[in-house]
């Protein structure tokens, strides 16, 4: 290699002025994010003042309130309704009362029904455990006999 080459290389370091930053990239790791923050607050002001533009300048009451009632001037503004559209829904109000009063109430068992169901539940019950008995006395009657001796009690 040429050591003219080098020298100059050394030479070119030494040549920089102390203001200059220097050519090693130490300080690369806090430029970056640094320029981003200020590139994403940026372009949140950019953002905020093109939504801004489209937004209405003045709001008027009919959208402040959603509502077809609102208090103004400490008195209550409603729209007005006849008594003739009032009365059907009255009425259909009531009817709805008195269907869901009517799906509310428990339904009432008579006694004798309810005498009945309690012995078929306890039959039920009884026939339950001797099913259970029967059960295991046929089981132990299967492990202690065996094939020929069953077949005694079988008729083919």
């Amino acid at each position: 290699m040429n050591t003219s080459w080098e020298k100059t290389e050394q030479n070119d370091e030494l040549g920089l002025s102390k203001d200059c930053s220097p050519s090693n990239n130490s300080s690369k790791g806090f430029r970056i994010p640094f320029t981003g923050g200020i590139m994403s607050i940026i372009m949140g002001v950019i953002a905020m003042i093109r939504m801004a533009k489209n937004m209405p300048r003045k709001i008027t009451g009919a959208e402040l309130f959603g509502n077809t009632a609102y208090c103004s001037s400490n008195e209550m503004k409603t729209p007005d309704i006849s008594m003739d559209d009032q009365m059907p829904m009255m009425k259909r109000i009531v009817e709805l009362e008195e269907k869901v009063n009517e799906l509310s109430k428990k339904p009432v068992m008579p006694p004798e029904m309810e005498e009945l169901l309690n012995k078929t539940l306890n039959r039920v019950s009884t026939l339950e455990q001797e099913l259970v008995i029967t059960k295991k006395v046929l089981l132990l009657f299967l492990l202690t006999t065996t094939s020929s001796s069953f077949e005694k009690y079988i008729d083919i």
